[in-house]
């Protein structure tokens, strides 16, 4: 009874703070858009920063109930999944999307802690890597560490380099409405995901953040020809699924999200597979050119791109 009483205290207060870090981010998405016509913008912004901060850190602390039971965390994840509502405003549906993330991450985290192979498996059948690598003489034994050593670290940095090129890109608009959607964008990711990349955002004030591509990527303990394959297999199956929905966007704006990552995911990649990204993309009909020719550009202008993201150049896109 107790436990129960625990829990649910547990998930009221969390779910009272995920909507009140909401509110923030909703403020903060409105600041960054006036920007340019606020004469108090930095002060603005440090006291949003600062309450943000202070939030966070009362939210770690009730998550720390479920990281103190595996089971217990699975049980909550299955409650929400159960009553996750799709039809829903905006603001619901981040707010349920950042409780289940921040969940499932314990969860992984737990699973890889304890060895709990059942998990672990479940997982990667889960997100296509049996299918990836099990034909190629993978066995679980090797797969199953990967999760830890390859897709939490790259995980991460995709969301770091995605953050990164929103910022690229919302110095660089093209219209206002443009750089609206793209700070919007920005601020919504980062709040659903939370996680790492919530904190570094928030030690940078949201501005910009740390990255060097060739350094995430590195990861000496994984096996460099499974990390080839991880990359130039499971990441391009990604980013083609990315031209699917890009090309059936009727408008530019519809697809920026899209773009955003696809340009993202196109960093990871060798230069075989980035030109066979582009012969598929040539090939393929979009109901918009525009968005069409950007994607052409962003594949010619990848190398400008790499450089940027690994801190070796001070030039910047477009």
């Amino acid at each position: 009874m107790e436990e129960n009483y625990e829990f649910l205290q547990a998930m009221e207060n969390i779910s009272r703070l995920s909507f009140e870090i909401q509110v923030i981010y909703s403020k903060l998405t409105l600041l960054e858009v006036s920007k340019d016509i606020t004469e108090d913008y930095d002060k603005q912004k440090k006291d949003l920063l600062d309450q943000l901060a202070t939030l966070i850190d009362e939210e770690t602390e009730y998550y720390e109930f479920f990281k103190e039971d595996f089971y217990l965390t699975e049980e909550a994840l299955e409650f929400l999944r159960k009553g996750f509502k799709e039809n829903v405003p905006e603001k619901y549906r981040l707010v349920q999307n950042r409780i289940i993330k921040k969940l499932e991450s314990i969860l992984l985290k737990g699973a890889i802690e304890n060895e709990d192979e059942e998990y672990l498996e479940m997982f990667l059948e889960e997100e296509f890597f049996a299918t990836l690598f099990l034909d190629k003489g993978y066995d679980m034994d090797t797969l199953i560490p990967l999760i830890d050593k390859l897709h939490l670290p790259i995980k991460e940095s995709l969301n770091r380099h995605f953050v990164s090129t929103l910022n690229e890109d919302i110095k660089n608009p093209s219209n206002f409405d443009i750089r609206r959607i793209l700070i919007n964008t920005k601020l919504d990711f980062i709040y659903e995901e939370s996680s790492q990349i919530e904190q570094e955002c928030l030690s940078q004030g949201f501005d910009s953040l740390k990255i060097n591509l060739s350094t995430e990527t590195k990861l000496p303990d994984v096996d460099s020809r499974l990390k080839k394959d991880f990359f130039n297999k499971h990441l391009k199956d990604k980013l083609l699924d990315m031209l699917i929905v890009a090309g059936s966007c009727t408008e530019f704006e519809m697809a920026l999200p899209e773009i955003i990552w696809f340009k993202t995911y196109l960093l990871y990649l060798d230069d075989t597979e980035i030109k066979d990204i582009e012969e598929r993309l040539t090939d393929y009909t979009f109901q918009d050119q525009d968005i069409k020719e950007f994607l052409l550009k962003a594949i010619k202008d990848i190398n400008l791109s790499k450089s940027v993201h690994n801190n070796s150049s001070k030039k910047t896109l477009n």
